[in-house]
């Protein structure tokens, strides 16, 4: 089942806040973050069913080459990024995201 994969605003932005603090630290280092983030869109559009289920429908991926995770839900035929997560973050603050989409 391919979807289409769309972000909601707070989402991109925490994807954009960690490029340009990934770009800060080394020249293309910013790409490199997007590029990974870019193939695990991919990931998720190609199969979304295969991340697994962590918390009421959201699911997960991982980025292997940097310590982000997305958060998704799939609606309809879509999948809705919900969250662009660093690893470390407190995940009881996903609830917050969560909301917004319920």
């Amino acid at each position: 089942m391919r979807v289409e994969v769309r972000f909601l605003t707070t989402a991109w932005l925490e994807a954009v806040e960690a490029r340009e603090w990934y770009a800060s630290r080394r020249d293309l280092l910013g790409i490199a973050f997007f590029r990974e983030m870019e193939r695990q869109i991919q990931n998720i559009a190609d199969n979304p069913m295969r991340f697994p289920v962590i918390y009421n429908d959201v699911r997960r991926a991982i980025l292997m080459k940097f310590p982000y995770i997305l958060y998704f839900k799939i609606e309809n035929e879509s999948a809705i990024v919900i969250a662009c997560f660093h690893s470390s973050r407190n995940p009881s603050k996903l609830s917050g995201h969560i909301k917004k989409i319920n």
